[in-house]
Order: structure tokens, then sequence, then C-alpha cells
């Protein structure tokens, strides 16, 4: 009786296996069926790479594809796109304006990412840098800039090393990461995902999170900070000022629970 169970059950191993393997199949032809039908649509990936001599102010709007600001040797723009949605650029007045193609109904290609990178040499003093990203992450790293306004509907934001007397974060579905940074003003706004600012010095945090924690770790003189579903941990040492208010979760300031809602 032993025996035909362990003869069903292999069998039934055996079946699922190729089931899977059939699956696997599938998908991936329809996953190589799409990639032809946008390379068809669109032309195949390409890379685009220009030297500037200098700017001071960026500008970047993009449908779709990841956006990278960082330090590098030189003022630069590379991109990786398809050829018919490789983004328009713009060189003029100290400005550099990047602007995506409409990419509706698009969701990445299949083969690799597409992307935006900025470069800019490690003594560059920007003035206003706007990246604007309806899908991808957003990452700026290594900046200096008066006032730093970065925006994504979907798609994580990645900050670190940088310096900026204002800097206004608003992410809409995925998570905030700043590490090593020096602000004078941070004003954040997440909908759905966790924050999390590590080893920094920001003189004002005013953050409003609706879904995800909230998790502060560095020097800051005031902060304000309201959760509607999510936890708040503060760890700082400074004597700071200021309200921290979470609907539903719980509030921690080095280590200690507060309750819902603290204020000193």
């Amino acid at each position: 009786m032993k025996k035909s169970i362990y003869v069903v059950a292999l069998a039934a191993l055996m079946i699922g296996v190729t089931g899977c393997g059939a699956v696997g199949s599938l998908m991936s032809k329809d996953s190589r069926e799409v990639s032809e039908y946008y390379k068809a649509r669109y032309g195949e990936v390409e890379k685009f790479e220009i030297e500037f001599d200098s700017f001071e102010d960026v500008d970047v709007e993009m449908p779709i594809g990841d956006v990278k600001l960082e330090e590098g040797d030189s003022y630069s723009l590379r991109c990786m796109f398809p050829e018919k949605l490789m983004p328009d650029y713009k060189v003029g007045d100290g400005s550099l304006k990047v602007t995506g193609k409409d990419s509706r109904g698009l969701y990445g290609d299949l083969e690799s990412r597409w992307s935006v990178t900025i470069t800019v040499p490690k003594d560059a003093d920007l003035n206003e840098v706007t990246i604007d990203c309806k899908m991808g992450n957003i990452t700026v790293n290594g900046v200096s800039g008066k006032k730093l306004d970065i925006d994504t509907e979907m798609g994580d934001i990645i900050a670190s090393n940088d310096i900026s007397e204002h800097a206004v974060l608003s992410c809409s579905m995925g998570d905030t990461n700043i590490s090593y940074v020096t602000f004078d003003t941070l004003d954040g706004v997440s909908k759905m995902g966790h924050v999390r600012v590590n080893y920094s010095t920001i003189a004002d945090v005013n953050w409003n999170g609706s879904m995800g924690d909230v998790d502060l770790l560095g020097n800051f003189d005031k902060i304000r900070v309201s959760d509607s579903m999510g936890s708040i941990y503060v760890n700082c040492k400074n004597d700071w000022k200021g309200t921290l208010c979470t609907s539903m979760g719980d509030v921690s300031v080095n280590g200690q629970s507060k309750g819902e809602s603290y204020e000193q």
C-alpha cells in the first residue's frame, strides 16, 4: 500500500515539474513576443552620450525609466532608451532640461533598464534641481544644490552624500532612502513606502507619511513627523524640538516607546 502511495506521489511531482516547465516556457515565449513587439514599434535600445561645458539648473521630466544625478568627471548626459523613445534635451541659459516621450502603456523594457544619467563635477554647485518621474527610481548622489525637488509616483528615491539648503521629496509608491546628507530643510511626503534617514544632518525635518514607517537617525534641530499608518523611530542625541504623531503604530525616541504621539 505504501509503495502505491509513493508511486502516485512521485507521478504527481513529475506532472507538477513538467507543468511548471510548460508554464515557464510559455511565459518566456510571451516575453520574447512582447519584447519583439517593443522593438518593432519603438526600435532597438540605444545608448546616447553627450558632454557640456556647464549648467546650473537641472530639470528632468520622465514618464518612465530610472533617473540618476551623480558626481562624475564632467557635465554630461547619458540615456539608454529605445530609438523612438529617446528623451529630448535642451541646454540654454545655464539650464539642462531633459524630457521623455509619451510612453503610455509601457512598463519598461524586458531586456534592459531604461535610464537617464546626468553627471556633474565634484566642485559643481547647482542652483535648482527638479526631477519628476512617473514610473522609475530616482537617485541623487554626491550633489550640491540650493534646492532639490524630487517626485516619483511609482519608484524609490535614493539620496546620499548630498548638500542642499532645501530638499523637497515626494514618493507616492516606493521607499525613500536618505543617507549622509546635509540639508537645511527637508520637506517630504510618502503615501506608500518606508522612509529611512540615516547618518544625516538636517536642521529642519517636516515629513508627512500615509502608509509605512519613518525612521530618522542623525542630527536634527526641529522634527515634525505625522504618519497615518506606520511607526516613527527617531534616534537623535540633539536637544531637538518638535512633534511626532501616528494614527496606527508606535513612536520611539532613542529606543524608548512613547505611545502614538510625542512632543518635546
